[in-house]
């Protein structure tokens, strides 16, 4: 069995991750796309009005890009075909997608910060990470700088400081090699905290390391507030990170698209006691986390470690990942696609419009 679990047009090439009998692979494919064009010769594809069209195959995506910018200057004659060439990729090498989501290294992960005067700044990952709380398979792992008495099944990686558990933790991360990284609201907080905090400690090139591609972007969600920022005239900042090769699947984010009751809550403490019956570790014999970490730091480091039980207990009730994975294989689109309407609908249709020889999108 093969299947993808990341495909990515970057630049000239295609970056291609895949699974092929159990064995987790990388690939850069020159991929030569090909596009239709109207034509008088005789042709079995046509559009969905009846105009024949042919194909037309180049050698590189470059030369693609180059022959749409060009014919749109010098003439009025459309084109054919999926420009998102990472879309044509899949359905031309992967026209049977079959899948098993248990060979999907998934990984689930929370973080702890300073928090002695108020929530950290994202932007400027302005506090120290206290400790990371990583759940993979059977695995469970806690990188932090006290002393600490794991439980059973938890390895603790004791750290020197806080520049040593950065470097600790992207090691832990390369070499679990996650496929799909997921948590409580980690795409808005968690992935660009820390990405933020290595870059501002470490430096860029150790961020590069948690892709596998060496490739990690920045990327701005549509807020309330980013919205108010723009309405202002104010600058906006990217608020997320992209990390080329690896799904974000935000739980809280398949939380709320997948389930269809309104929750007076949303957060995991809530949703884990409506789910499950289970709640985040109580520490309300302390006044806030940070006189937790202070005083208890035994409790404070099992309080990290139970968010990413708790999460993982969410989703063995649930399965949202392999609901996002078998909706993506299904359509034809990366995984993190299953978060979308349009952009998927727009491939399902391209490919069911293919199987007949017709091609709908006009470039």
């Amino acid at each position: 069995m093969k299947f993808y679990t990341s495909i990515q047009q970057y630049n000239n090439v295609i970056l291609e991750r895949y699974i092929e009998d159990g064995v987790h692979k990388q690939r850069e494919v020159p991929y030569q796309p090909t596009l239709f064009v109207p034509t008088v010769k005789q042709s079995p594809f046509k559009t969905i009005t009846g105009e024949v069209v042919e194909p037309r195959g180049f050698n590189s995506i470059k030369e693609a890009r180059d022959f749409i910018q060009a014919r749109d200057k010098v003439s009025n004659d459309p084109v054919y075909g999926m420009q998102q060439f990472a879309y044509a990729y899949i359905q031309e090498q992967y026209p049977v997608r079959e899948f098993d989501v248990n060979q999907l290294n998934i990984l689930n992960f929370d973080i702890e910060t300073v928090s002695d005067d108020g929530f950290p700044n994202i932007a400027e990952a302005n506090k120290e990470v206290l400790s990371v709380a990583i759940r993979q398979g059977d695995k469970t792992i806690v990188i932090a700088c006290g002393d600490y008495e794991p439980g059973e099944g938890v390895q603790y990686i004791q750290c020197r400081n806080e520049v040593d558990l950065l470097y600790k933790f992207i090691d832990v991360w390369v070499a679990l090699d996650p496929d799909i990284v997921t948590g409580w609201n980690i795409e808005m907080f968690d992935i660009p905290y820390i990405c933020n905090r290595i870059r501002r400690k470490l430096s860029v090139d150790a961020l590069k390391r948690l892709s596998p591609w060496g490739i990690v972007n920045d990327r701005l969600i549509p807020t309330a507030q980013t919205r108010a920022q723009e309405e202002s005239g104010g600058k906006v900042e990217p608020n997320a990170k992209d990390i080329i090769g690896i799904t974000i699947l935000d739980y809280l984010g398949l939380y709320r698209k997948f389930t269809y009751s309104q929750q007076e809550s949303y957060s995991l403490d809530n949703i884990g006691f409506v789910e499950v019956g289970e709640q985040k570790l109580d520490y309300s014999e302390y006044e806030s986390l940070n006189e937790l970490y202070k005083n208890d730091y035994q409790k404070f480091l099992d309080y990290n470690v139970k968010d990413v039980l708790l999460v993982e207990k969410i989703d063995d009730k649930m399965r949202l990942i392999e609901q996002a994975v078998t909706i993506a294989m299904d359509a034809g689109v990366n995984i993190i696609d299953a978060m979308t309407s349009v952009r998927m609908w727009d491939v399902i249709i391209h490919n069911f419009l293919m199987q007949k020889n017709l091609s709908l999108i006009h470039i």
